[in-house]
């Protein structure tokens, strides 16, 4: 976005907050910092009028003075305490060029246990995974709704799937997949959407695998990955599985978050449920070789921490 563009959106943006127009002033302010993550005049409106959350602004506030760190048990801590944490374990070790892409298996049992007490000790009453928000900004899934798949699969599918608001958008006629490394516990959540291994009537396989390495017995029509890579392990090997498993022509669901290098800050922030943290220019890189584009949905989230705050909602099929 142009240096002039920018001014314009960020006046823009102040005429809606002069109006009262708070949300979609937010949204505009989003745009800018998805164009240029150092403009100081959007984040100033947005500490502001307060339209971030209270941590991210005061983030924001102090800058590479600010520290965060949460534990495997979901405890946070910020400040003095979180630099305390953080001069004992940080994953500076595990960045490349490509930012954190890779890491190793303590690193990721850690992750898993977070992910375990997260919704199999804290999150019981739970029903919903962001689910519906993620089908908001892929548009209500149009750009696949009413089209043929025979064999689907939903990798990292949490207790919930994304699959259940997409399955009644499509035709699916062959076999409905569900893979996670932690499925087998999810089957016991009370609010579990596949219990029995059935999903809208339907049976389901499914697989307590990582995805790093799945071997399906054939390959699918439709893979559907949404929020999973911040969870993992090795993202080169992952995207080289989905690029085995998923047919020539196939149709690729996909959403997560990136982050840029001034904002990796891998010795002052850590989050032992997330260890990931590509860097944006790695992941367009591997979608646009992969993949012929149609949807993509990219924004700045402001609500996530700072490693994790360009969101990219994408569909794409195949390429040979």
């Amino acid at each position: 976005m142009p240096v002039e563009v920018t001014a314009q959106t960020v006046r823009e943006a102040e005429l809606l907050l002069q109006a009262g127009q708070l949300a979609e002033a937010r949204r505009v302010l989003e745009k800018v910092l998805l164009a240029d993550p150092t403009d100081a005049h959007a984040k100033a409106l947005l500490i502001e009028h307060n339209l971030a959350p209270a941590w991210k602004l005061k983030e924001w506030q102090e800058q590479d003075r600010y520290h965060y760190f949460v534990d495997e048990s979901i405890r946070e801590y910020h400040g003095d305490a979180a630099a305390r944490k953080l001069a004992e374990k940080n994953d500076s070790r595990f960045l490349s060029g490509h930012g954190i892409v890779q890491v190793d298996a303590g690193r990721w049992a850690e992750a898993q246990r977070y992910e375990r007490k997260t919704w199999l000790e804290q999150n019981l009453a739970a029903s919903d995974d962001r689910n519906e928000f993620h089908k908001a900004q892929f548009d209500g899934y149009k750009s696949i709704a009413g089209r043929r798949f025979e064999n689907v699969i939903e990798l990292g599918c949490g207790p919930f799937t994304n699959l259940r608001l997409v399955l009644p958008l499509i035709q699916a006629h062959g076999v409905v997949d569900l893979l996670d490394p932690l499925i087998d516990g999810y089957l016991t959540h009370p609010h579990c959407t596949y219990a029995n291994r059935k999903l809208l009537g339907r049976d389901v396989r499914t697989y307590a695998s990582p995805i790093e390495t799945f071997a399906p017995d054939a390959q699918y029509d439709l893979v559907v990955m949404i929020n999973v890579l911040e969870h993992c392990y090795d993202i080169p090997q992952i995207f080289r599985n989905i690029s085995g498993m998923l047919r020539t022509g196939g149709t690729f669901v996909f959403a997560d978050v990136t982050t840029t290098p001034e904002a990796l800050r891998a010795t002052k922030t850590y989050d032992a449920g997330h260890p990931i943290r590509m860097l944006d220019e790695y992941l367009t890189g591997v979608l646009s070789a992969g993949f012929t584009t149609l949807f993509h949905n990219q924004f700045r989230d402001v609500s996530h921490l700072q490693h994790r705050d360009i969101c990219h909602y994408f569909v794409g099929t195949k390429k040979a």
